[in-house]
């Protein structure tokens, strides 16, 4: 799901917290209930509410303090869906008891089965999360290369399908060492992250961009020939070569990159036309750098 998958860092371990906090809210709930059924206790009040599932902790911040992203996942609306189903059968079972009634156990088994499914969504949603944090570089909030391949051969799928272009990129910032080596490498990871949030704002959602190693990152463009890549590329290369960042030190720096540019292509493997765009790239790089380059006889059409 890709709220999840594209989330920074940041925002994924404020959810992995969230849930923690979630989950102990939810078990202090589950064991209080039972704790109740169990040494013949008045049931809370709140648990024979119409809208019981709102009133619990674990209600009140599913409803109103859960993260944003979160609530747009299928996941977490089986969880809301599940916990008020267990709010519905422990409300029964609470009016049952209080008026004297034993507890069938289809409707203790109902009851029992919604709290295990409820915790193990909250776990699944758990190993999204930490899945998305290994997929993600934690200087720059792009994806890495872990499930790159596998992720652009879904793309590659998808525009053999659909019959639509789909072109990639492979980038890499000019003399980014001479940035090291005058500023110090703080400076250069300022430098990266400064450069990829220009490339990110200026991109559509569904772009994509890979940290491929060091300097160098990877842009996958989906509905776009390589052409009409160049012109895009074009902007962003000029937009970035007057881009200001600021170090913290009030020092402003530029940077500039070189680009190249290939087809997705449909009868290469995903790793050849990895190494066409690299070979595009070099060209960049011959040329002077600050420049994008496209590799056009290898590009076929399906």
């Amino acid at each position: 799901m890709s709220t999840l998958k594209s989330l920074h860092p940041h925002e994924a371990a404020d959810i992995l917290n969230q849930l923690s906090q979630a989950m102990a809210y939810f078990n202090a709930w589950f064991k209080s209930w039972h704790q109740t059924l169990i040494c013949k206790t008045a049931f809370d009040s709140d648990d024979a509410a119409g809208d019981a599932h709102c009133r619990c902790e674990f209600g009140r911040w599913l409803y109103h303090q859960s993260h944003l992203l979160l609530r747009e996942h299928p996941l977490f609306h089986r969880v809301a869906e599940t916990h008020r189903r267990m709010h519905d059968v422990a409300r029964h079972v609470s009016h049952g008891v209080a008026e004297g009634q034993a507890v069938p156990i289809s409707e203790y088994s109902n009851f029992f089965d919604s709290g295990l499914e409820l915790q193990n969504l909250l776990i699944e949603l758990q190993f999204e999360i930490r899945d998305s944090l290994c997929t993600i570089d934690p200087l720059t909030g792009v994806c890495n290369r872990q499930g790159m391949i596998p992720s652009l051969e879904e793309e590659q799928q998808r525009a053999v399908r659909t019959r639509q272009p789909c072109s990639l990129v492979m980038l890499d910032f000019d003399y980014f060492k001479r940035i090291n080596d005058t500023y110090g490498h703080r400076a250069g990871d300022q430098v990266l992250r400064s450069a990829i949030k220009f490339f990110v704002a200026a991109l559509r959602p569904y772009d994509t961009l890979y940290r491929y190693g060091g300097e160098e990152f990877l842009m996958c463009l989906p509905n776009i020939e390589a052409r009409q890549a160049v012109a895009i590329l074009e902007r962003l290369r000029a937009g970035l070569e007057h881009l200001d960042i600021p170090l913290d030190d009030g020092t402003v720096v530029h940077i500039t990159a070189s680009f190249g540019v290939t087809m997705l292509n449909s009868g290469l493997t995903v790793e050849e036309s990895i190494a066409i765009a690299d070979f595009a790239l070099y060209q960049a790089k011959q040329d002077g750098r600050n420049c994008v380059r496209l590799r056009e006889e290898e590009i076929t059409h399906a």
